[in-house]
C-alpha cells in the first residue's frame, strides 16, 4: 500500500506535467471520467498516508523510506566521553571515554539504529572542549526535522548544584572558577526538549556524571522521576560521598549498564524489544548498577512510553550472562565472540588488546591514522603467540569490518542518502579509504577467496569513482579516460553490476559521448529496475539531446522510485526548464534544496529560472549560494544565455572576480 500511495502522490503532486508525457488513449479516458480518476487517486494517496502513520518504529531505529513529500526519519547522535582533562587537578577515569566509544560502537549496529557515519559525532578527551560540543549540539538541533531521532550520551565529571541542577565540565573547563566553563544540564535539557516540541524528533539524552568533587555532599541528588523541559526524566544516584573524583565506580558504570540494557538485559518481558520504562527499572535496581559513591545519571527521553530498540537472541543473552561470564559492552556487540577462548587462553593485556581491536572495528577505526587502529591492534594480536589457534580468526573478522564500511558506502548511494551524496560532493579524501579497505581485505582473504571478484570489481570502481570525482573538482578532463578504463576493467569482473554499468554512463557523459551513455544508463535500468539514479542520469541525458518528453517520463520514474533524492527532482526540473515550463522546474529546484541545501547545481539551476522569469536580485542571491557550495564551471557561467538578465549588473561581476579571479 505503501508503494502505491508513494507512486499516487507523486502523480498528485505534479499532475500538469504527468498529463502531457501519458499516452493519447489517457486522455479520452480523463475526459469521460475526470472526477472519479482524480477521486480515486485522491482517496489512494490518503489511505497510504493513514497506513504509513500507523507504523510504529523504535526511537534507535530510523524510517528507511520516505514518503511522496521526499522527507526520510534519519538518527543522529552526539556522543562525549572524556577521561582526562587539559587541567590536570582533575583526575583522571579512563572508563568514561571507554563507556562512550562503546556506546557509539552500539549506534552503528542494527539494534542501535545502524546510525550513518556522517550523522554521528563522537568526541572524547581533547577532541570534547565546550565550543565543540557546543557546536554539536547546535547542529543537532538545527537538521533535525519531523520524525528525526536525537541522541545524546555523556560521559564526564561535574559539579551538582542542586536537585535537577548539575554543570558538566568539559575538556577545557577550568576547575575554578568552573563558571569560566562549562555546560549546564538544565540548558541541555532545555534545549532537546525544545527540539522535541518544535520539530517533532524524538529525543534521547543520558547523561552520567562523577560528581564527588562537589563539597556539598547533603546536596547530592536521590533517585527520582520528574517531566521538565518537555522531556520525561529518570535520576539515578549512587552513594553520597564528599571524596575527591577519579577513581572511577565502585561497580558498573552508569553508561556501562545503560548499554546492557539496550542490548537486552531490560527487555523483562523477552519479547526482544527494550522500553523506556524497562530501561528505566533495569537502571534503578541497585543489583545490576552498583555505582560508586558520587555517581550520577539523568535518562530522560521525549515519550516515556516509547519503544527504544530491538534486542537480538544473542545480544540479550550476552548481556543477561554479564555477571557470570565477564561480559563488557563492547564484547557483548560481537556476534561471533572469541570471548571463551580469550579467557582461557590469553592474559589480562591481550585479552584488553582483544577488546580494543573490537571496539575500533565498531567505530570504523580500520587504518592509520588514528594511532589505535584496527590494522596495528591486529598485528599485536598476531605477535601472540597464545593466539595462534585464532589468528586466521582475527584477520577474517578485519577484512569483514573493511567488506562492511566499504559497502555501506556503497548502500548509502544507491539509496540517494543525502549526506553520502555530499561527502561524494566534498570530501574526496574520505573516499579515498575505500580502495584502500578493499585492497587490504583481498591481502588479508588470500588469492583463493570465492569473492575475489566482486572485492576487486568494487576496488576498481572505487578508484574509477575518485579519478572521476578529482576531474569534476579540477575540472582536469585527461582524469576522465583513466576514470573510464578503471570502470571498464571493473565490468568485465562484474559484467551486470548495475552500479559500474552507471558509473560508465555518468563518466562517458562527461566526454560527451551521450549516445553511449544513454545505453549504459539503460543497461543499468535494465540490471536494477528499481534503482531511481540511473533513471535521473538518463532523463539528464535525454535532455542534452533535447528528447525533452522521454527525459521527462524517465525523471518521473526517478522521482518516483527515490523519492527522497534530490537528484531525481534536480534532473526532472532541469527537463522541464530545457522543455521551457520554468514555472515548474522552480518547483522542483527548490523542492531539490529542501532535500539537499548545499546542492550547487540546484542553485545555480534556481538562479537561472529566476533570472529568466526577471527576478534578478533574487537570482542573484541563488547564484551567490550556488557559488559558494562549490559550483566552479566558470566558463559555463560567463556564457550561459539564462544568466543574461544579469552580465550588466555591478554585484554580479562582483562575484566573478571574486570566486573567479582573473576573469
Amino acid at each position: 500500500m505503501q508503494v502505491i500511495s508513494r507512486f499516487f502522490s507523486s502523480i498528485l503532486i505534479n499532475y500538469r506535467f504527468i498529463m502531457r508525457t501519458l499516452p493519447p488513449p489517457f486522455f479520452a479516458l480523463q475526459k469521460l471520467f475526470p472526477v472519479p480518476l482524480i477521486t480515486c487517486l485522491w482517496l489512494c494517496c490518503i489511505m497510504g498516508v493513514h497506513a504509513q502513520e500507523q507504523i510504529i518504529r523504535p526511537l534507535l531505529s530510523p524510517a528507511l523510506t520516505g514518503g511522496a513529500t521526499g522527507t526520510r526519519s534519519v538518527l543522529r547522535a552526539l556522543v562525549v566521553g572524556i577521561g582526562r582533562y587539559q587541567d590536570s587537578s582533575f583526575a583522571s577515569q579512563p572508563y568514561t571515554r571507554r563507556d562512550a566509544e562503546a556506546f557509539a560502537a552500539f549506534l552503528k549496529t542494527p539494534g542501535g539504529g545502524s546510525i550513518a557515519n556522517g550523522d554521528l559525532v563522537l568526541l572524547t578527551d581533547e577532541q570534547a572542549t565546550l565550543a565543540r560540543v557546543s557546536d554539536a549540539l547546535s547542529w543537532l538541533v538545527e537538521v533535525s526535522r519531523q520524525g528525526d531521532k536525537i541522541v545524546v550520551y555523556c560521559g564526564l565529571l561535574g559539579q551538582v548544584q542542586g536537585q535537577g541542577d548539575a554543570r558538566l565540565l568539559l575538556y577545557d573547563s577550568p576547575q575554578a572558577p568552573t563558571d569560566a566553563g562549562f555546560l549546564s544540564l538544565p540548558a541541555l535539557s532545555a534545549l532537546l526538549g525544545g527540539a522535541a516540541r518544535h520539530t517533532g524528533a524524538g529525543v534521547l539524552m543520558f547523561v552520567e556524571l562523577d560528581a564527588r568533587m562537589n563539597a556539598g555532599a547533603s546536596r547530592t541528588p536521590r533517585a527520582g522521576r520528574s517531566r521538565q523541559n518537555g522531556l520525561f526524566s529518570v535520576r539515578l544516584a549512587g552513594k553520597k560521598t564528599t571524596t575527591p573524583a577519579g577513581s572511577g565506580p565502585a561497580g558498573p558504570s552508569f553508561g556501562s549498564a545503560l548499554l546492557y540494557g539496550l542490548l537486552g538485559a531490560a527487555d523483562l518481558n523477552n519479547d526482544e524489544k527494550v522500553y523506556t520504562a524497562e530501561l528505566t527499572r533495569y537502571l534503578g535496581d541497585r543489583r545490576h548498577v552498583p555505582a560508586g559513591p558520587g555517581h550520577l545519571a539523568w535518562l530522560a527521553i521525549s515519550d516515556k512510553n516509547e519503544w527504544l530498540c530491538t534486542a537480538g537472541a544473542f545480544a540479550r543473552q550476552a548481556a543477561g550472562a554479564r555477571p557470570k561470564s565477564g561480559f563488557t559492552p563492547i564484547l557483548a556487540l560481537e556476534t561471533q565472540a572469541l570471548d571463551p577462548f580469550m579467557a582461557q587462553h590469553a592474559d589480562v593485556i591481550t585479552q584488553q588488546l582483544y577488546e580494543d581491536f573490537i571496539l575500533t572495528l565498531r567505530l570504523g577505526y580500520l587504518l592509520p591514522p588514528p594511532e589505535r587502529c584496527a590494522a596495528v591492534l591486529l598485528d599485536s594480536l598476531l605477535r601472540e603467540p597464545a593466539l595462534s589457534p585464532v589468528h586466521r580468526q582475527l584477520q577474517r573478522r578485519l577484512a569483514v569490518a573493511y567488506q562492511d564500511e566499504t559497502q555501506q558506502a556503497l548502500n548509502a548511494y544507491l539509496q540517494a542518502n543525502v549526506q553520502e551524496l555530499a561527502r561524494r560532493r566534498n570530501n574526496r579524501d574520505f573516499y579515498g579509504r575505500y580502495p584502500a579497505y578493499l585492497r587490504r581485505a583481498l591481502d588479508l582473504l588470500g588469492p583463493s577467496h570465492f569473492m575475489r571478484k566482486s572485492l576487486d570489481a568494487k576496488r576498481l570502481y572505487f578508484e574509477g569513482l575518485l579519478l572521476r570525482l578529482d576531474a569534476q573538482q579540477t575540472r582536469d578532463s585527461a582524469l576522465l579516460p583513466r576514470a573510464l578504463e578503471k570502470q571498464q576493467q571493473a565490468i568485465a569482473l562484474e559484467p551486470e553490476a548495475a552500479f559500474v554499468l552507471n558509473e560508465m554512463g555518468v563518466v562517458l557523459s562527461l566526454l560527451g559521448v551521450s549516445k553511449t551513455a544513454e545505453k549504459y544508463f539503460r543497461s543499468a535500468i535494465q540490471n536494477a529496475p528499481g534503482w531511481s539514479i540511473p533513471h535521473a542520469n538518463l532523463c539528464s541525458v535525454l535532455s542534452a539531446r533535447q528528447r525533452h518528453r522521454e527525459a521527462i517520463r524517465e525523471g518521473f520514474i526517478a522521482v518516483r522510485l527515490g523519492p527522497w533524492s534530490p537528484g531525481a527532482y534536480l534532473r526532472l526540473g532541469e527537463a522541464l526548464h530545457l522543455g521551457g515550463d520554468l514555472p515548474a522546474a522552480e518547483k522542483l529546484y527548490r523542492r531539490t534544496l529542501l532535500l539537499d541545501p548545499e546542492s550547487p547545481d540546484a542553485h545555480y539551476d534556481l538562479a537561472c529560472v529566476l533570472a529568466l522569469t526577471g527576478r534578478p536580485d533574487a537570482a542573484l542571491d541563488a547564484l551567490r549560494l550556488a557559488l559558494h557550495h562549490g559550483f566552479n564551471r566558470a566558463e559555463h557561467l560567463l556564457a550561459d544565455p539564462d544568466l543574461a538578465l544579469l552580465r550588466g549588473r555591478k554585484e554580479f561581476r562582483e562575484l566573478v572576480t571574486a570566486y573567479f579571479p582573473g576573469r
